[in-house]
């Protein structure tokens, strides 16, 4: 039982209600035609349970309590607002009867279950079977009911027993968007991605879907194709329709993408532009992870580096770029860039370039896996060597990777863990946590058969994790 006041843009008034009696008893009001009116419950599940005297009982004393606040509710109404607190303490009798009544509707639903599991047997499924329904077979409150199945803790085990059984074998299925309702939650969650071709946006949704569905999620897909404006469109469209928001938008900037990104927003960015705002965000670590390769062609005598790079303004491929450039000074290797898109045939296109060139190079470094794939294949086929004569490395460490002959040399991340790890991260905002972290995931080099130190006897090591200042 609740005592409640009305808000100030509403008519003064004092009312109280009760789930088990599914009724507003208005005590008070400065409303004349509701003034001191008495809403009578609705009985079902009460005298279903034989319970009608004691629930008369527990109805006298709110009666009293209303004919002693009326006559006193003037001393209310010059306040900007009435308050509880004065018929609170009038209706604590009320308080207890209620309270009493609802022990004594649980326990009586206990006693008569044992009587009704002998008939429900004989009893199907009830076509649409509504909650009202499972609270009329269960003999209990359409509140009981909902406590029930929604895992509340104040109710007894054998009750909620009781009641999943019925609502069993009625097939009764709760409705999710009244229980989406209810609890102000849609149990969807939104992800923004810049595009879904290739493996790497594949592995990253399934890790996603996967601890998505653990967690009794859903997700909610919108995807950039490459443009800023439609990320834009993305995040507008996904208000009020998810709890929480996971963004993979490299191509937004970081204000725009602020602007458009409410701070109430439950959120996690996932390797979106630089920026110096606090929010919880993953990130790979793609200078260290480029560094990590240079580094292992040198190991294999690499000299002269020929690096495919990823498209302009994508931060992951300016990321990688820089590292490579960094390390190549560094070691005094020589450097050469050919512009990519992170697709497989310009992987291709860069081989037929140097080709056409009759360039010098020993290593080809891609920004990514497809491109890699399409450097080696279109080496095999102009009969060049792998390793041999031209080593070859990707980054991302996609499942193709280790399929193809001879198997990719690659900076490593788990690419479904660290979609999933976005999600568990998403679920505690969602529910209250407290979370600004940056967390980056530096990649590992696993060296395989396209490059000159592959080790015969290597395993395939996790990646490292850990946060960095």
């Amino acid at each position: 039982m609740s005592v409640t006041a009305a808000p100030p843009d509403q008519a003064a008034a004092i009312s109280v209600s009760c789930p088990a009696f599914s009724s507003t008893v208005i005590l008070a009001s400065s409303d004349s035609t509701a003034a001191g009116s008495f809403f009578v419950p609705a009985w079902s599940s009460i005298a279903r349970a034989g319970l009608a005297a004691q629930a008369a009982a527990a109805l006298a004393p709110i009666n009293t309590a209303r004919l002693e606040i009326w006559p006193s509710f003037t001393h209310f109404l010059p306040q900007r607002s009435p308050t509880s607190a004065a018929a609170s303490t009038i209706l604590q009798p009320a308080i207890a009867s209620c309270n009493r009544l609802h022990q004594e509707l649980d326990a009586t639903a206990g006693k008569q279950a044992a009587a009704t599991q002998t008939q429900e047997g004989t009893k199907t499924a009830m076509p649409n079977a509504t909650i009202r329904d499972v609270a009329r077979e269960a003999s209990v409150s359409v509140a009981s009911v909902s406590r029930a199945l929604n895992g509340a803790t104040n109710i007894r085990p054998e009750l909620r027993d009781h009641i999943r059984d019925v609502a069993n074998r009625l097939g009764y299925v709760p409705h999710a968007g009244a229980r989406n309702l209810s609890l102000a939650r849609s149990s969807t969650i939104g992800v923004v991605v810049p595009d879904l071709h290739g493996e790497f946006f594949s592995e990253l949704l399934r890790g996603m879907d996967r601890q998505a569905s653990e967690l009794g999620l859903h997700l909610l897909l919108m995807v950039m194709h490459g443009e800023a404006d439609r990320g834009v469109t993305a995040l507008h469209a996904m208000r009020g329709r998810v709890d929480g928001l996971v963004v993979m938008a490299p191509q937004i900037a970081s204000d725009e993408l602020f602007q458009h990104l409410p701070r109430t927003m439950p959120s996690v960015l996932v390797n979106c532009a630089p920026h110096d705002g606090v929010r919880a965000e993953l990130r790979v670590d793609n200078v260290a992870g480029a560094v990590a390769v240079i580094e292992h062609l040198a190991a294999g005598g690499c000299r002269r580096i020929v690096h495919i790079a990823g498209p302009e303004g994508n931060i992951d491929a300016r990321e990688r770029l820089q590292g490579t450039r960094e390390a190549c000074a560094r070691l005094g290797l020589d450097l050469r860039v050919i512009d990519g898109d992170f697709l497989e045939d310009s992987g291709t296109a860069a081989i037929a370039t140097l080709q056409a060139e009759r360039a010098d190079y020993d290593a080809v470094f891609a920004a990514n896996d497809m491109m890699a794939v399409g450097a080696l294949m279109a080496l095999k086929r102009a009969d060049i060597a792998v390793p041999g004569k031209v080593a070859v490395a990707g980054f991302d460490n996609i499942p193709l990777t280790r399929l193809i002959s001879p198997a990719l040399t690659t900076a490593s991340i788990d690419i479904a863990e660290f979609g999933a790890r976005a999600v568990v991260r998403l679920a505690g905002l969602i529910d209250g946590a407290a979370d600004d972290t940056l967390e980056w995931r530096a990649p590992i080099v696993m060296p395989r058969e396209s490059t000159r130190q592959y080790p015969k006897t290597t395993t395939e090591n996790p990646i490292r994790r850990g946060d960095r200042e």
